[in-house]
């Protein structure tokens, strides 16, 4: 069903859907996603795409759903894995769902990515959307960008997480592949793992 959550299932929190509210800038939420479109330019992306090509291993859905590749040191966290969704600590310490990557699939209810990334934007409750955008990949492909922060339970001294969501639409299908850090960790965390979200591919 549109709009599960696709939080870390061990933590039990919300991350780009399965939200009432939004809580920001509304300018990010309604602005043209055309508007914002190619911050990242397709070479870049392509750069970004061959590094972690380079680097890791492509891991391919069971369901066949999607691709994505994978750092080495990303570590799979079996109780995690359902039907739709699989799960990667990046935290080889404690093995621990943050910091950490997830990525599930799921039907769209015949939305396409505009109206999958302004309905996700839109659900959102304690978190803050920071930006929405799509990027054209070097084969001429279009994903969404999500990235979104804030506490989880909207109270002010508890403990800041950031996000970075990556999202494809193929057919009536969303994969989205998100990255959940805590705050302090989030700018490095997102330098290594970016470019993994970005070789990202439905199918």
């Amino acid at each position: 069903m549109f709009g599960r959550s696709i939080l870390p299932m061990t933590l039990g929190i919300l991350l780009v859907t399965g939200c009432s509210g939004v809580k920001g800038d509304q300018d990010d939420v309604t602005a043209s996603p055309a508007a914002n479109e190619g911050s990242m330019s397709p070479s870049a992306v392509g750069r970004a795409g061959a590094e972690a090509v380079s680097q890791g291993s492509r891991f391919v859905d069971p369901q066949g759903g999607y691709s994505i590749y994978i750092g080495k040191t990303w570590a799979p966290m079996l109780a995690a894995r359902s039907k739709d969704a699989m799960m990667w600590s990046l935290d080889s310490s404690d093995g621990g769902a943050v910091p950490g990557v997830n990525v599930f699939s799921e039907e769209t209810d015949g939305k396409d990515l505009d109206d999958y990334l302004q309905l996700s934007a839109k659900n959102m409750t304690a978190l803050k959307l920071r930006k929405r955008e799509t990027v054209r990949t070097a084969d001429g492909g279009v994903l969404g960008v999500l990235e979104y922060s804030g506490s989880l339970t909207g109270r002010k001294n508890d403990r800041e997480y950031h996000f970075l969501g990556v999202v494809d639409v193929v057919g009536e299908r969303a994969v989205v592949a998100t990255l959940a850090a805590y705050e302090e960790d989030f700018a490095d965390l997102r330098a290594r793992t970016e470019p993994y979200l970005l070789t990202l591919k439905g199918s």
